[in-house]
């Protein structure tokens, strides 16, 4: 009996271990497959959270787009109001001016016809014959023309006829190298002649001798020498 029991023993607890171990073999595989769960949980839960929000981007990418078109729609559908008024308002100008024009073209053919009903019924002369011969118009001799003169002789006597211009004062230089005139004062001018006249030598008055000798870049140039006639003072 004590065997019997002994074995039942064994046997149940073997039985107990094995369920145990089977307990912690179906426990372990829970939780892995919980930690996959929550895994593959949480990735989905990331994907669809992006996908959201691409959605959404996108959502907003095309209320946008829309709103673009819904404007360019209306400034399409203004221009195109715009457009259609000025074609309206050209084109009822347009028929205004050619009745305008037409009118007045009208016009203007009645007073030209009544014109020229005037002109041919009343104002237009008609030779009308009355019987009696025409004078015959003497001829007029017409008279001969003046004479042209030539240009040259009508230049010549122009010229001729002014009067001598006076030269003026003022030169204008050949080159622009050319020195121009300097004007000098009296005292510049003085001192110029002087020494110019203290180069002459001139002879004594004893001799009668009216010529003189002045020496100019080496050479010797006989200068007459003017004698002056005193001036009375009191004239």
């Amino acid at each position: 009996m004590n065997e019997k029991m002994k074995m039942l023993e064994a046997e149940h607890s073997s039985a107990c271990q094995k369920q145990c171990s089977f307990s912690q073999s179906s426990n372990d595989d829970a939780v892995a497959i919980a930690e996959a769960w929550n895994t593959v949980k949480a990735e989905t839960a990331e994907k669809i959270t992006m996908q959201n929000e691409n959605v959404a981007k996108t959502c907003e990418q095309i209320h946008s787009f829309c709103a673009d078109l819904e404007g360019f729609a209306r400034s399409m559908h203004s221009q195109v109001e715009h457009g259609t008024d000025f074609v309206k308002g050209a084109a009822n100008r347009q028929m205004d001016y050619s009745e305008q024009a037409s009118s007045w073209l009208m016009e203007e053919m009645l007073n030209a016809d009544l014109k020229t009903k005037k002109l041919v019924e009343n104002d237009t002369v008609r030779v009308s014959s009355t019987g009696e011969t025409p004078k015959r118009v003497e001829n007029r001799i017409a008279p001969e023309p003046s004479k042209i003169p030539n240009a040259n002789e009508l230049l010549k006597e122009g010229k001729q006829k002014e009067a001598p211009r006076r030269l003026s004062q003022f030169r204008s230089r050949d080159s622009i190298l050319e020195k121009s005139f300097v004007v000098l004062s009296p005292d510049a001018l003085k001192g110029t002649l002087r020494s110019e006249l203290d180069d002459i030598n001139e002879t004594s008055e004893n001799t009668g001798g009216d010529v003189a000798e002045s020496t100019q870049n080496g050479q010797t140039v006989n200068i007459t020498k003017r004698r002056r006639t005193p001036r009375n003072r009191n004239s």
